[in-house]
């Protein structure tokens, strides 16, 4: 029988030299049949001194290829074995050992931890935790081990992590809450990192939400002096954001948000090194705090209690982040003002407090860093504050258009969506002088018109053909700048550009109005350009704008008045006396067929005009 004093001085040598060593020396041991042996000494019930066999398993489960060894020989009778000595009443070295070597057995092996789930693991460690917090000897080493057990056994392993229920919680907080002084800082790192497991399931977040070691993390968080103790009490909170972040109360959710708002004023208490590693720590510590700031402003069901009529306390802090020199906390202030803008009041109070131009004046930044996150969030806080049509006359003075035009030059199909998006808008509400920059410009209107045809992302071409389809609309709406620009050359180049195929695709969309805006477009250009844009108009696919025409007029979706539109158009090919090829003249002509046998009178007397 082989002994296990020579094998654990064995172990303990090689694994004070490196970690490969204790690697390669257990591959040997197995190789020789030791893991045999010391399951069957495990197994036997003979005199081998308990605590020193433990001690050789926990040494030789350090290694994966122990680990692996073990678990196919020993099986449910070793694991049975280990958690024996876990659940003794009584807190020696013995237990400890027997508790560190299921613990090592545990680690990253999910045969393992199928064998001590089997074996009702969980409430044997359960019930060692509450002998330990009933005696009140929470500063012992066999703690600091049996949680650190736990965590191997929960460690991405969603069966043992649903183990973790109440009970489990009520005596991690029993802990948490004791005299900080009193508790192991390991003990408290490896219970807040066993939380952070349980919150990445959304049951697990959902109760520990609820459950008062939630607060007591929080209570950490502004209190602790360790940065360890305090990143991993983070690391929870923004966890269970994350996970369970829609479903907290509004008091809930406003507490997180002072917890976190502490959290980023603290950080710059705690001593830091000067080498990398601890600024890419600190770096990303900060970008996850910001981004479960931004999760959890983003709920439909809070944002008017976190805005509060701009008087609210997340309003404010906001207000102060979008002109820090810190990237996450600015951008984190700008998700913050885009989340809240969600009606015309809220978004009106935003444009009163002079926020735009702040705005503006970080995304004017931007034309030469090209940070694709800084745009996109930027961008869209801009977007929904030109929602209102109030705000736009305001936002249209800082010439905004100018400043976003550039940006359908991007590559990012993200940027150039929410740029189409706020060009839409505020072009809508836009006179000619603010918009032709986009006319004007052939490299704009050139990337422009690239993403109308851009099919891969159906709803950036859609965009990009709106944005078309509301110049043209504008540009009717301005009539008489539009004649004082010369704005015939500007629509001469849109047909140069190759800018009507896009309308015309337009007309196919599934949305009435999409459709309607194509039609008013076309109107425009053909008024405009007579029998220049007639020719160019039919001659695109064999005139397929006219088969769409009568399409729309034969669909009953389509309101009267967007049928209106189309026969007016239809007018405009009639008497532009273009020559047209058969099937065009058939189209013309069934679409006043079919407008004058329509059911809607308004429809029946536009037909009656058209010739």
């Amino acid at each position: 029988m082989v002994d296990v004093k020579v094998i654990l001085d064995q172990l303990v040598s090689a694994g004070e030299d490196s970690s490969s060593g204790l690697e390669n020396l257990v591959v040997e041991l197995v190789n020789d049949g030791i893991h045999v042996q010391l399951c069957s000494q495990a197994l036997e019930k003979n005199d081998v001194d308990r605590m020193i066999l433990a001690k050789v398993l926990s040494e030789f489960a350090k290694t994966t290829c122990g680990r692996e060894a073990l678990v196919k020989e020993g099986g449910d009778s070793l694991v049975q074995y280990l958690l024996m000595g876990v659940g003794l009443d009584m807190t020696n070295e013995e237990i400890t050992e027997s508790c560190r070597a299921l613990g090592n057995l545990c680690y990253e092996c999910d045969g393992a931890r199928e064998l001590v789930l089997r074996q009702d693991g969980p409430k044997i460690f359960l019930k060692a935790l509450k002998n330990v917090c009933d005696s009140e000897s929470i500063e012992s080493p066999f703690l600091f081990v049996l949680l650190g057990c736990v965590l191997n056994f929960v460690c991405d392993y969603d069966p043992a992590i649903t183990e973790v229920g109440e009970e489990y919680l009520s005596y991690f907080n029993r802990i948490l809450s004791s005299d900080p002084e009193g508790v192991h800082k390991g003990c408290v790192n490896r219970i807040l990192t066993i939380l952070s497991c349980l919150a990445e399931t959304k049951d697990g977040a959902h109760d520990l939400c609820q459950h008062e070691c939630f607060r007591r993390c929080q209570e950490i968080v502004k209190a602790t002096n360790s940065f360890d103790v305090f990143e991993n009490a983070v690391n929870v909170i923004c966890s269970v954001m994350h996970s369970d972040g829609p479903h907290c109360s509004i008091d809930c959710v406003l507490d997180v948000f002072r917890c976190l708002v502490t959290s980023l004023d603290r950080q710059e208490s705690f001593e830091w090194c000067e080498n990398v590693e601890d600024f890419v720590e600190k770096h990303n510590m900060r970008a996850s705090v910001c981004d479960t700031i931004a999760i959890m402003i983003s709920r439909d069901d809070v944002v008017d209690q976190l805005f509060s009529d701009g008087t609210g306390e997340v309003y404010d802090r906001a207000k102060e982040w979008i002109d820090s020199e810190e990237e996450h906390v600015r951008l984190t202030g700008c998700l913050i003002i885009g989340n809240l803008v969600r009606n015309d009041a809220s978004a009106e109070k935003v444009c009163a407090d002079g926020i735009v131009e702040r705005l503006i004046d970080f995304l004017k930044e931007e034309a030469t860093v090209g940070n694709i996150r800084r745009q996109i969030v930027v961008i869209g806080a801009l977007r929904n504050l030109c929602v209102s049509v109030q705000n736009r006359g305001t936002i249209l003075e800082h010439d905004l258009i100018a400043t976003l035009a550039p940006f359908l030059q991007f590559e990012s199909v993200d940027v150039v969506f929410k740029v189409c998006s706020c060009l839409r808008l505020l072009i809508d509400s836009a006179g000619l002088k603010y918009f032709a920059c986009i006319l004007e410009d052939a490299d704009i209107l050139k990337s422009l018109i690239k993403w109308t045809n851009f099919e891969l992302v159906v709803h950036v071409q859609s965009e990009a053909e709106r944005v078309l389809a509301t110049i043209l609309k504008s540009i009717h709406k301005d009539h008489e700048r539009a004649i004082e620009k010369n704005v015939k050359g500007l629509l001469t180049s849109l047909l140069q550009a190759n800018g009507i195929p896009p309308l015309v695709h337009l007309l196919s969309s599934e949305h009435a109005v999409m459709v309607n805006e194509a039609v008013v477009a076309l109107n425009v250009m053909v008024s405009f350009l007579g029998e220049v844009g007639v020719q160019v108009l039919i001659g695109i696919e064999d005139g397929r704008v006219v088969q769409r025409l009568v399409a729309i007029v034969t669909e009953d979706k389509f309101a009267p008045e967007i049928i209106c539109n189309c026969l007016t158009l239809t007018e405009a090919l009639v008497k532009s006396g273009t020559s047209f090829s058969e099937k065009v003249a058939e189209g013309l002509n069934e679409i006043r067929k079919k407008a004058k046998n329509h059911s809607n009178p308004l429809v029946r007397n536009s037909a009656a005009v058209v010739s």
